[in-house]
């Protein structure tokens, strides 16, 4: 008899930019207490040095005192270990792909695809970390494309730093028409988050349950990012939906943080925010008065007819 796997799986992106603090200090038990209060199943973690050895380095560290096991996927070397992404899990580890998707003359990039077993349930990973170019992120978000699956009864997600804020750019309209929407969550910079760099993007979207920045006085301290947690429904990955059904509106979103508090940002699931004005927060809430909304799919057809 097969063993039953969880119902749901807590996964996280995460740039600890080398456990270096915004406090310009190199402690990866910063980075280990977060990770440990977060209980994760699945951790993406980018800008991490590992080693070829069995010790696995910075990232073998971070695994051992989690309790967790740990997949490198390097994209460079740097002095005597590697640096690039990584991946933490309690699930069982099963097949495992490094992909190059670097852009020449840039820093290199790469992709790492892990299937992980949770007994009886299968969880397709994609963790990856984008350029800073607004030309070399278009390149290799063609090329993460191209490696996606679009069908099958595997969920999966894609997660990590894709460097990209700006909720009307032509590269995130073309991963909103390949993968469907996805909440824009502040992650950067850590002390005080402007900018949505780090996202997840679930296949099928119904098993998204939540999505929330981790923001409180240790995730502000321990890197420049703060952690993304979403948790995951794995029996929902089973009922016969398209792949490419936008998210619920049901879904949870949490910021958690001292002045913005839950349901914030619920609106950026599918609609995007034409005109604003008189924003402005109030007691723990922001407040948005006279605001235009148009649904994501309709700001992508202006946009397409615009390039006519």
């Amino acid at each position: 008899m097969a063993v039953q796997g969880p119902q749901v799986v807590r996964v996280v992106s995460y740039n600890i930019h080398r456990c270096i603090g915004s406090d310009g200090h190199v402690d990866p038990d910063r980075i280990v207490s977060v990770l440990q209060r977060l209980r994760p199943d699945v951790v993406a973690l980018q800008e991490v040095v590992s080693a070829s050895g069995p010790e696995g380095g910075m990232l073998g560290y971070i695994a051992r005192k989690t309790g967790l096991a740990w997949v490198a996927g390097l994209t460079m070397l740097e002095g005597d270990g590697h640096y690039g992404n990584g991946l933490l899990t309690r699930a069982e580890i099963g097949t495992v792909e490094r992909f190059d998707i670097s852009w020449p003359g840039r820093e290199p990039r790469g992709v790492l695809a892990v299937q992980l077993n949770f007994g009886n349930r299968s969880l397709g990973v994609f963790a990856t970390h984008l350029g800073l170019h607004r030309r070399e992120r278009r390149f290799q978000i063609e090329q993460l494309l191209k490696r996606m699956p679009r069908r099958g009864k595997v969920p999966w997600v894609l997660m990590g730093d894709f460097n990209e804020w700006n909720i009307f750019s032509a590269n995130l309209r073309l991963l909103r028409q390949a993968l469907g929407h996805t909440p824009m969550l502040a992650t950067f910079p850590a002390k005080y988050p402007l900018f949505s760099l780090d996202k997840i993007y679930l296949q099928p979207a119904r098993v998204l349950q939540s999505l929330q920045v981790i923001r409180d006085a240790s995730t502000r301290v321990a890197s420049d990012h703060l952690p993304l947690l979403a948790t995951i429904a794995l029996d929902q990955a089973v009922q016969g939906e398209s792949l490419h059904a936008a998210s619920s509106f049901g879904t949870r979103l949490l910021c958690e943080s001292e002045s913005i508090q839950s349901g914030v940002c619920c609106t950026v699931i599918a609609y995007a925010c034409m005109a604003t004005k008189n924003s402005r927060k109030n007691g723990g809430e922001l407040l948005c008065e006279r605001v235009a909304w148009l649904p994501w799919a309709e700001y992508d057809r202006k946009c397409e007819g615009k390039k006519k």
